[in-house]
């Protein structure tokens, strides 16, 4: 769903205006800054995280009663600048995919509303939107005691890993958008939008 009016009151949707981009950004400094004192560039006096890789990325957000929830950004790995906060994953990325590969990052929660339904649908419709753009594949980039969570929606350690200089050591990660066989095999939350997309019906 490709909408951020005040009337969206739950669900998985693209933010495309500033008060959900502002929302997005708040809860990253909260949680990120404020709460894991790391100290990212990006942050700005108003108490939001802002880089420059989010005016080229989708931001998809999660609501439940008009309160953000969950938050998840994807970058075109073409479009990852060489010097920014993606840049050493985008390294590794390019090694394994193609250029039309989905980069994911930013992912945030709220403390108060990390419920596993609004994950599953932020990844879900984030896997939605790679398959309706033809992607194979989508990467990330993550700390270890996450490598879980991401592997139950069919990411698979790539074998490699880096140093961020402020996030710490980042595991990469692969979801190969197109093998079904391993979603269904691990029971992801993304099969049933895989089937679904294969037997010809309209996503929404």
């Amino acid at each position: 769903m490709n909408e951020d009016r005040a009337t969206v009151r739950r669900g998985a949707f693209v933010a495309t205006t500033e008060p959900w981009f502002g929302q997005i950004y708040r809860l990253r400094h909260r949680r990120f800054v404020v709460e894991q004192g790391k100290s990212y560039p990006g942050v700005s006096p108003d108490g939001t995280l802002v880089d420059a890789e989010d005016q080229r990325s989708r931001q998809i957000a999660y609501c439940e009663g008009g309160r953000l929830v969950a938050a998840l950004r994807q970058t075109a790995l073409q479009d990852v600048s060489p010097e920014g906060y993606l840049a050493d994953l985008a390294v590794s990325a390019r090694l394994l995919c193609a250029p039309e590969t989905i980069v994911c990052s930013r992912f945030v929660t709220d403390e108060g509303g990390r419920s596993l339904r609004a994950v599953i649908a932020l990844f879900r419709l984030a896997y939605q939107i790679g398959l309706d753009l033809n992607v194979r594949h989508s990467v990330l980039s993550t700390r270890e005691e996450l490598v879980s969570l991401f592997g139950t929606f069919g990411y698979r350690q790539t074998g490699g890993s880096f140093e961020h200089p402020v996030a710490g050591t980042q595991i990469i990660m692969l979801l190969d958008l197109f093998d079904t066989d391993h979603l269904n095999r691990i029971g992801s939350p993304l099969a049933r939008v895989a089937s679904r997309k294969i037997a010809g019906e309209v996503l929404s």
